[in-house]
């Protein structure tokens, strides 16, 4: 079940804070400036020693043909471990920059189910390259009915099958590109879409307002992509219950900074506390290492979706060439939920 971090971002930081400069007996601007910086030590500290489950992240998507670089967004720490259907390997750019000049130069495959990947950081983020290049996607045009939420095509399609929209003109509403949706079989020449693999076993499809304009495609028999990673220790995104470990981390690493006076107890208890606290910290669903879980869990959902090619087997014009398909993991202000 997830866990839903509901605090207010602002008010968690200033609670702290206003904590630490209350003990103090000191709430100037230098004072709050200081036990920032402490708490952002404590949690370096915390992070250093210990493994925290709120860390971790996967996101998963689908490629199309060509898609071969994946740009991350969003607040990230450290990549683990990176999947299109099974673990990649992980090499240099220049490597994988050197093996699609060659295919480029000498007319070699260069796409199917991919096998290596390697990092970029840049100003936005990072970015991951791909190779081989996903390979060829299945494309075919249809046409919305807002009356009955139906897409007529000339293809059947099994319920569950993941696929993507393209189109020269305007999506129908509420459809929109780059997101993976999944296929509700209605008859031989028509389906609907759903928002979840569960909501197309369910039958519950999106509910579609307007037709669009232009020539719409339908890509299918996708690459999938997933990618484990972790996030930065931050106190917005801690779990309530860390306030109390940051607090007594601030008052019992820094304590010798204060006046002991003004404490209510020594700074060592302070410290016991936060070793205490940190000592207990739950791990157990931290596989992070190893990614034996998160790799079975990846498994099971991209396998259905897994465009079958063992190899690179024909050329495709890759993304490195053309541009840049990205994939959003994180945007916006917390409260975040947890899996």
């Amino acid at each position: 079940m997830p866990i839903v971090v509901a605090t207010n971002v602002s008010e968690r930081v200033n609670r702290v804070v206003n904590d630490i400069c209350s003990l103090q007996h000191d709430n100037s601007a230098q004072a709050r400036a200081r036990a920032g910086r402490w708490v952002g030590h404590v949690l370096q500290d915390a992070n250093s020693r210990r493994k925290w489950w709120f860390l971790e992240r996967t996101v998963i998507t689908m490629l199309a043909a060509g898609e071969d670089v994946v740009e991350l967004k969003g607040d990230i720490d450290k990549p683990v471990a990176v999947y299109c259907g099974s673990r990649l390997e992980k090499t240099s750019l220049a490597r994988i920059t050197e093996l699609r000049q060659a295919a480029a130069a000498d007319g070699r495959p260069n796409a199917g189910r991919p096998a290596r990947y390697a990092l970029e950081r840049v100003t936005t983020g990072l970015r991951v390259h791909l190779w081989p290049s996903p390979g060829a996607s299945s494309a075919i045009a249809f046409t919305a009915d807002a009356g009955t939420d139906q897409l007529t095509i000339a293809a059947l399609l099994a319920t569950g099958l993941r696929a993507r929209l393209t189109t020269t003109g305007v999506l129908p509403a509420p459809l929109v590109a780059n997101t993976t949706y999944y296929v509700i079989g209605v008859s031989a020449t028509a389906i609907k879409l759903a928002t979840s693999l569960a909501n197309a076993k369910l039958g519950t499809a999106i509910d579609l307002t307007t037709a669009g304009t232009g020539v719409h495609i339908l890509l299918y028999q996708l690459t999938p992509f997933g990618i484990l990673f972790t996030r930065p220790m931050d106190l917005a995104i801690v779990p309530d219950f860390w306030e109390t470990i940051v607090l007594n981390g601030v008052l019992g690493t820094f304590g010798r900074h204060f006046d002991r006076d003004a404490l209510a107890s020594d700074p060592k208890e302070f410290e016991r506390r936060y070793e205490a606290q940190l000592g207990r910290g739950n791990t157990d669903t931290w596989d992070i290492e190893r990614a034996r879980r998160w790799e079975n869990e990846l498994a099971i959902e991209l396998q259905t979706a897994l465009s079958e090619s063992d190899g690179a087997t024909s050329y495709t014009l890759p993304a490195s060439l053309t541009g840049i398909g990205y994939v959003t993991i994180e945007t916006g202000d917390y409260p975040l939920v947890v899996n």
